[in-house]
């Protein structure tokens, strides 16, 4: 008598191999440079809202091509990653002076900082 289906072991590792390949798939790593490279720049603007509200100071922010400009210093944006150029403030209570969105792009990626008015409102997009 002739047996043609598939043994346990055999079943279970299709299974597992299917299993493997979907959890790397699901799972593959979500950063790259300029996931990173977006998330410093929302975090120093953060900082510097926070420092404006707690120094009770305007605090000016530039964000150039490739820099970013606050309080004084500069940040120099990773290469190849460049930035839509704005300018805006925090003052004394840590508000932003307007509403804006900042796109900075990497190869074929886009990411953009949306800044609502109102205190810490930074929505990544």
């Amino acid at each position: 008598m002739q047996n043609n289906a598939f043994t346990l072991f055999e079943t279970l590792l299709v299974l597992l191999l299917v299993s493997v390949c979907t959890f790397v798939y699901a799972h593959k790593p979500s950063w790259n440079l300029l996931n990173i490279e977006v998330a410093k720049i929302a975090t120093l603007c953060l900082e510097m809202q926070e420092k404006a509200y707690t120094e009770k100071r305007v605090i000016e922010i530039s964000v150039g091509s490739d820099f970013m400009e606050y309080d004084g210093l500069t940040y120099g944006l990773a290469d190849g990653i460049t930035c839509s150029p704005q300018s805006y403030h925090y003052n004394e209570k840590g508000n932003i002076s307007k509403a804006l969105s900042i796109s900075c792009q990497k190869d074929n990626q886009s990411r953009k900082l949306v800044f609502q008015l109102g205190s810490g409102r930074i929505r990544e997009e």
